[in-house]
């Protein structure tokens, strides 16, 4: 998907605007089970999302689990 950032967690989620004008919310995957397990979110993806900054174009490649999960980000061209 590509679109226009609108907002950004620094925790992980953030907010992209389409091309129609809807708008879509992504995080990245959870990861290694219970908190008390050292689970968590993605760090890596999480660093990624916090350095974007809103009405940055982006592209995002995500899949589905239990909510959109963000798999790949790239500045769009």
């Amino acid at each position: 998907m590509r679109g226009t950032i609108v907002s950004v967690d620094p925790h992980g989620r953030f907010v992209l605007r389409a091309a129609d004008g809807s708008e879509e919310a992504f995080m990245p995957h959870w990861r290694g089970g219970m908190p008390a397990d050292g689970g968590g979110l993605d760090e890596e993806m999480v660093q990624m999302i916090a350095a974007l900054k809103p009405v940055q174009q982006v592209e995002v490649g995500w899949e589905w689990e239990e909510r959109k999960r963000c798999v790949t980000l790239t500045e769009a061209k």
